[in-house]
């Protein structure tokens, strides 16, 4: 995900489109919206992992918004205006094999829902379902409450479906996204018209406009070159040269020579191909925002205390837990060959190593210092070392390639949300968390996965660490962004405004007084 825009969350009523870099800082005061951006994220992850009614499970495992009316902008829901709440997404989907070869393809898409009020209180329902391709053609899919297509629209085309009966989406565990149909399997499509679905109805409309502009009376020729031009999702540059390399007839030769990218016949015959595209894909393009959204990781504000002892299951714990309840059995879990891993990182980083004692029934967690090997129990330690150490394990895990060894359903994109990593931190170990959190995305980019990081804090010696890092060029000044979060009182409205670094590590573009008291 590049990509995210929030409209009409609590105090989100637009945050514009936020560019998600491997660093990201959030900060602000309290209240000022922050919180709702960052948790955002386990939201969205929450509300794929469960089967639900509606496209949002606003009150899950890892978060709790309540409901839409408390989630949605003012929360008043009395007056006849209506209350939405919008996701917009950028994201990678292979939608389609290639015209020429069986390989798929990677396109860069935009995806957003605008959700709705149902009629019951407790229900939200998708109202709006946005596409963009290529950044030039806009398609949105308008749907009632029972699933039903209303009006399907685009730069040059507009279909009003408001009698179809066509279902808008399946109501099962993994559909954030609307999903409209499935894909059919085969290299080629084919249909005789009588199905009642979208596609189907999309499918002779393009192959009727192909045989006009060709004047050929063979149905399997006009058949054949409709499956080609709709078997995967191109530009309109690559649709317009595959429509001329096909061979029909002279009629249709002459007009493709005449046709460009501007022409109006050519862009009505490109939208109701992407129309097509994106409504037999719409499974997968659920399933690919779906496969990101899973490698959401969220770690909470309070993290549990460390205990003395954990009590031991046999269980295969192959994630960590949002709160770190879970910290003892998921150490115990990893095998040697990690646990030698883990312990380069933790010695490199914190000059200590965890060591786990399993005695009957139970799990101790001491921490071995390198310089004098003498080893502590975690909880003799102080409470800073509590709230940190299931940061330092799960940036591991995920940065390693722990996780995604163990957990083959996650895509090699990860994003993990934190909340106040400094909480109970003295400032010199607040600072080294901005060395943590810059090693984490380097050892993740040798294991060649896509690592961001979402941090809300309120520490400027985090803030001023990251500065030392780009002054001595330990971290690109391009990969990090600060986010400051400020609420309009009167309209209860946050404003989002961004600082950066220069080259030799000096906050810019800071709003005097921001650290003052």
């Amino acid at each position: 995900m590049d990509k995210i825009q929030i409209r009409g969350l609590r105090s989100l009523t637009d945050t514009g489109i936020v560019e998600l870099k491997p660093i990201n800082i959030v900060v602000g005061a309290n209240s000022s919206g922050k919180s709702t951006f960052l948790r955002s994220f386990p939201l969205l992850r929450q509300s794929i992992e469960k089967r639900t009614r509606g496209p949002i499970l606003w009150n899950g495992d890892l978060v709790d918004f309540e409901s839409f009316r408390t989630a949605v902008h003012n929360a008043d829901l009395s007056d006849k205006i209506e209350n939405e709440v919008e996701f917009k997404f950028k994201f990678d989907v292979r939608i389609g094999k290639r015209v020429f070869g069986g390989n798929y393809d990677a396109v860069k898409l935009a995806a957003g829902i605008t959700v709705s009020q149902g009629k019951s209180n407790n229900v939200c329902y998708t109202k709006k379902y946005n596409l963009s391709l290529f950044g030039d053609h806009e398609i949105n899919f308008h749907m009632n409450e029972d699933g039903k297509i209303l009006k399907v629209e685009s730069n040059y085309l507009k279909w009003d479906l408001a009698e179809a009966t066509f279902k808008s989406q399946t109501v099962e565990t993994d559909s954030l996204l609307p999903i409209f149909e499935y894909p059919n399997r085969n290299y080629y499509y084919h249909t005789d018209g009588t199905e009642n679905t979208a596609s189907a109805k999309l499918f002779v409309m393009i192959r009727d406009k192909i045989t006009l502009i060709s004047g050929s009376s063979s149905k399997n020729k006009m058949e054949w070159m409709t499956s080609r031009i709709t078997s995967g999702l191109i530009n309109n540059e690559e649709k317009l040269k595959l429509l001329s390399s096909l061979n029909s007839t002279k009629k249709w030769a002459k007009t493709m020579s005449s046709w460009t990218i501007k022409n109006r016949d050519f862009n009505m015959l490109a939208s109701l191909v992407d129309f097509f595209i994106v409504i037999k894909n719409s499974a997968i393009i659920n399933s690919e925002l779906n496969s990101e959204l899973r490698g959401v990781r969220y770690i909470a504000p309070l993290r549990t205390s460390t205990e003395r002892y954990y009590r031991y299951q046999d269980l295969n714990i192959d994630e960590l837990d949002h709160h770190g309840g879970n910290l003892g059995m998921f150490i115990a879990n990893i095998s040697r060959s990690w646990r030698k891993k883990l312990d380069e990182w933790t010695l490199d980083n914190f000059d200590f190593i965890i060591k786990e004692k399993i005695t009957t029934g139970h799990i101790s967690i001491n921490l071995e210092h390198s310089d004098t090997g003498v080893s502590d129990n975690i909880a003799d330690m102080g409470f800073g070392f509590s709230q940190v150490l299931p940061i330092i394990v799960q940036l591991w895990a995920v940065s390693s390639g722990y996780e995604k060894n163990y957990k083959k359903s996650i895509s090699n994109k990860i994003l993990v949300a934190i909340e106040q990593p400094e909480l109970h931190l003295h400032p010199k170990m607040q600072g080294l968390l901005a060395v943590i959190f810059t090693k984490a995305v380097s050892l993740a980019e040798e294991n060649k996965i896509e690592l961001k990081l979402i941090v809300e804090t309120h520490s400027p010696s985090l803030l001023s660490k990251f500065g030392d890092l780009i002054a001595m060029e330990e971290l690109d000044q391009d990969n990090i962004s600060v986010a400051l979060f400020e609420q309009d009182r009167k309209t209860r409205s946050s404003n989002i405004s961004y600082s950066s670094y220069s080259d030799e590590g000096e906050l810019l573009q800071w709003p005097t007084g921001f650290f003052s008291y």
